[in-house]
């Protein structure tokens, strides 16, 4: 515990860093302010002038800005727009090549059913025909394409065989219209196709070098990443529109045919209707494109330059909260977060009920899982009280201080701040900074001591998604809501458990090796493996989910057993064998967010009690779960790392009643509490059992020796 001493007193480089956009020229005013109050260092950007980002003097006075703090012993990060989403430097991008601009396919189904055999024809709406089908109405026939039959003015003639058909266009079109783009809270602006390298290399020239040049030297010092703000595919409307779209990129049609050897215009009809010929392994084919295709040549192409250069790519993505939206805005999360150097999250709320909704997925987890999986390490969010300004509340500190533990408990640990502060004092901000670098200095200690996995049901999702014309392409088939809302129910049912699991996806678990009761993946090692309605998989999943049930492994199951291959889209050979190790009792079936049946299986390193005689308890016992088996603590999150001999335990309560009971720990020698709210330690006699009294939104820590 070499490192007690500088818990009184930690670095402030772990502290917050407030993100300002128009005002890095006017550093000088600012920087008073902030090294008075303790802060970290700053998020910021070239100044917003309507020249962005090609003003000399700007640049000038930016490079002053971010040296003023630098030389006051602060960090910086480098906010890398002009608003959001990132990818245009403002319109830069679009202005030098206006061929980069996004595009999308226009998915438009013909209402009436068609009876053949009859002569048609048929005229298509405005854009590039890419592909027209007869589609069965069977749903079990494979389409027919006539798209060859256009005579290169928007009108096809055509027989309709005998039979009854639907017929479905699919058209290229530029994305403007009811996107994400022109609902931006920036500004309406043309978006750049993602899925295009040279347009993200047009994006790096226009933005990331300019810093390079100026600031280069400070790249992995105290400059510490960049910052891309909610880059995503816009291939979905936000008002109700006519048809639904589908991502789209220039070469598509010609990549996905060599990729997987037929017309892409049959996965697109596989995407629309689940139906035809291996429509499961169609629409995997058609989402792995487009995740790869984005991830390999958007997140990877900047990564790769800002390792180049010292640094990495940070920031976060958008509605990372839920898995229907990870499809449409980026074919997988998972592929895209993986190519980033710190991948992070949005929080624009700071009201501790709001942040413990079980509706949404527990991103911080999400994202931190990644610099533990692949050892990235570092972690950022975009942490903001938007939601309660905007209902006209200004939030406590303490409301602050429990978002900052919300983060922290799933491992994010870098806090980028959007929150309007001039309603605290001086010393509520220098303890609010104080507190989160305590966080931040014990939580980089060691690596976490996750011994569950989670699957990232990725085959799952693509088998199951279908483009809407709704809003935010609601209005989803009940498989689709039931795989995600799955992988919802199983994430919070872990993390208010007190247990500690890392996510990992397909590609993943077919490398993985299976030992006695152990699956080793990458550097990681776990006892547990929960599948949250997986029932997609890739072909070689089946195999290393047997393996390691077999071999002493705990497999938990949540609502549907894996059945079919990605591959094929049909019934595994074992399937069978899954249902012979559940009957055996092997392997491990819940449904819902019933996890009772299996806590004595979760590996729970700690393990909470309530008192129900405290006079707390009145309060707290309201935010309890209780079955007849189990009492859970569903308000207080926990994280456990392990740092050579020492095994460090972070609680917090994210409720707004104390909590007052006990906490099971493993055997140690020497037993060390240290609270975060004062930098104080003291030392405990090791005990099995311990008596905690943690107040509302505050948080401790215990530190195990040997």
């Amino acid at each position: 515990m070499d490192w007690k001493k500088e818990f009184k007193n930690p670095p402030r480089r772990y502290g917050v860093y407030p993100i300002i956009h128009q005002r890095i020229s006017d550093a000088g005013t600012l920087v008073d302010a902030h090294d008075r109050q303790g802060f970290g260092g700053i998020v910021a950007n070239l100044d917003y002038t309507p020249d962005f980002p090609h003003n000399e003097a700007e640049w000038d006075k930016a490079v002053n800005g971010f040296r003023t703090y630098i030389d006051r012993g602060m960090g910086a990060w480098i906010y890398d727009e002009k608003g959001y989403p990132s990818g245009t430097a403002g319109g830069a991008v679009l202005e030098e090549n206006p061929d980069y601009e996004a595009r999308g396919i226009l998915c438009l189904k013909y209402w009436m059913l068609l009876n053949g055999p009859q002569d048609y024809r048929l005229d298509v709406p405005d854009g590039k025909l890419i592909s027209v089908l007869l589609v069965p109405a069977d749903g079990a026939s494979e389409p027919i394409d006539v798209t060859a039959t256009d005579n290169g003015k928007g009108t096809l003639r055509f027989t309709i065989p005998e039979g009854a058909y639907y017929i479905w266009m699919f058209v290229e079109r530029r994305l403007y219209d009811s996107t994400h783009v022109v609902h931006s809270w920036s500004e309406p602006r043309r978006y750049v196709d993602l899925f295009n390298a040279d347009a993200t290399r047009a994006f790096i020239r226009s933005t990331y070098e300019p810093y390079a040049e100026r600031m280069g030297d400070e790249f992995g010092k105290n400059m510490k990443a960049f910052f891309t703000d909610e880059p995503s595919l816009i291939a979905w409307n936000i008002p109700e529109a006519s048809y639904p779209l589908l991502p789209w990129g220039i070469g598509f049609a010609e990549g996905f045919k060599v990729r997987y050897g037929y017309d892409i215009g049959l996965a697109m009809v596989a995407v629309c209707t689940g139906s035809g010929p291996a429509w499961i392994r169609r629409r995997c084919d058609y989402w792995e494109y487009v995740a790869d295709t984005l991830a390999q040549n958007f997140f990877k192409v900047i990564n790769d330059w800002c390792v180049e250069h010292g640094t990495v790519l940070s920031g976060h993505m958008l509605e990372e909260e839920y898995l229907t939206a990870h499809v449409f805005n980026y074919g997988s999360y998972y592929r895209s977060a993986k190519e980033m150097g710190y991948p992070g999250i949005d929080i624009l709320c700071s009201s501790p009920k709001t942040l413990m909704d079980e509706k949404n997925l527990p991103i911080g987890r999400l994202a931190a899982s990644f610099a533990d999986v692949y050892g990235k390490k570092e972690c950022m969010t975009e942490a903001s009280d938007l939601h309660e300004r905007m209902a006209g509340t200004r939030i406590p500190i303490e409301w602050a201080k429990a978002s900052v533990n919300w983060h922290f408990a799933q491992g994010v640990n870098n806090i980028n701040s959007y929150y309007v502060t001039d309603h605290y004092t001086d010393e509520q901000l220098q303890h609010w900074n104080r507190y989160t670098a305590r966080l931040g200095l014990a939580l980089r200690k060691g690596e976490r001591y996750s011994r569950a996995a989670i699957l990232y049901p990725e085959s799952a999702a693509w088998a199951s998604f279908r483009p809407t014309e709704h809003e935010r392409n609601s209005g989803q088939d009940v498989i689709m809501e039931q795989v995600s809302q799955s992988f919802t129910n199983t994430s919070w049912a872990l993390l208010k458990r007190q247990i500690d699991f890392d996510y990992i996806d397909e590609n993943e678990l077919t490398k993985a090796t299976p030992g006695s009761g152990r699956l080793e993946v990458l550097t990681r090692c776990y006892e547990c493996l929960v599948l949250p309605c997986a029932y997609v998989l890739q072909e070689a999943c089946f195999k290393k989910i047997i393996d390691f049930a077999q071999n002493g492994g705990t497999v938990i199951v949540v609502d549907r057993l894996p059945e079919f291959t990605r591959e094929s889209g049909e019934r595994a050979a074992e399937y069978m064998e899954l249902l012979s190790l559940r009957a055996e009792g092997r392997l491990h079936f819940v449904t819902g967010n019933d996890f009772a049946p299996v806590k004595d299986i979760l590996p729970a390193t700690i393990r909470l009690i309530p008192y129900r005689h405290a006079p707390a308890f009145r309060t707290y016992g309201a935010m309890l779960e209780e079955t007849p088996t189990e009492i859970v603590c569903k308000n207080m999150l926990s994280h456990v790392r392990v740092n050579g001999d020492e095994t460090i335990v972070f609680l917090c309560n994210m409720g707004s009643g104390d909590f007052v009971g006990e906490v099971v720990l493993p055997p140690c020698k020497t037993l060390l509490k240290m609270i975060p709210e004062t930098g104080e330690t003291e030392d405990l006699i090791p005990e099995e059992k311990i008596s905690l009294h943690i107040p509302a939104f505050q948080g401790v820590f215990l530190v195990l020796g040997k």
